[in-house]
């Protein structure tokens, strides 16, 4: 046994200030740190807790939320027939479009078309077109849509049916460059533990590092990155 000597605890200083956050908008990392200033010597108290700290933190959101509105209708166009029912049209444009995660317009509510005129023989019921494809997906990442038409194609005449329905249809869509996998943090693995620091009550340390950042909302590093224990 070792010659008897005064028991000393282990100590450690105090933890530093938490770090600047890894991103300037949304969520991201902080860390601080503390060290071990005096070993514990001849069956003094063992150090408890890490040496270094992880948190979450978010400085700001990085887009403010922005609901879809729509701008105020055009008058109704002139009537398609000035001898029997026709048809004619109002539209509207969009005033300002979504973001930061906004409420989307509602996709139907373009284009309106209603009936006009006075009914007249033979009796031909109001036709529409095939829609035409999804046209390209516009917008943010918090807020985008693609938009379709389609056109009328066959007036109606005397008592024919009338055209119902819209003529222009929107949809949320995300573009290309936002369809991106969320990535979560992964630490590289434990490395070996260090030397006993002293050959009584002695302290010993292993570390590791984080290998992969947390992206696109992925998980984000929450355990210590360094141990301590007693040999």
């Amino acid at each position: 046994k070792p010659d008897c000597l005064p028991v000393q605890d282990c100590e450690g200083s105090e933890w530093s200030e938490w770090s600047s956050c890894s991103k300037s908008c949304g969520p991201g990392q902080t860390f601080r740190t503390r060290e071990i200033t005096k070993q514990a010597r001849n069956g003094g108290k063992g150090c408890d807790g890490g040496l270094h700290e992880v948190a979450k933190c978010l400085e700001a959101d990085c887009e403010k939320k922005v609901d879809c509105e729509w701008g105020d209708w055009d008058k109704w166009s002139s009537c398609s027939s000035s001898s029997g029912i026709g048809q004619h049209m109002r539209h509207r444009a969009l005033k300002r479009r979504p973001a930061g995660g906004g409420k989307p317009c509602d996709p139907t509510v373009l284009s309106e078309v209603a009936a006009c005129g006075k009914p007249a023989h033979p009796d031909v019921d109001c036709a529409f077109s095939s829609w035409e494809p999804w046209g390209s997906c516009e917008g943010t990442c918090s807020g985008a849509f693609a938009m379709r038409s389609r056109h009328v194609s066959r007036q109606p005449e005397g008592r024919g049916h009338l055209c119902r329905g819209a003529l222009q249809q929107s949809k949320k869509c995300i573009p290309k460059e936002c369809q991106v996998s969320p990535v979560d943090c992964a630490f590289s693995s434990w490395s070996r533990w260090g030397s006993c620091s002293d050959k009584c009550n002695g302290r010993q340390a292993r570390s590791r590092s984080v290998d992969t950042m947390p992206a696109n909302g992925g998980k984000p590093c929450a355990d210590s990155t360094q141990q301590v224990k007693a040999c």
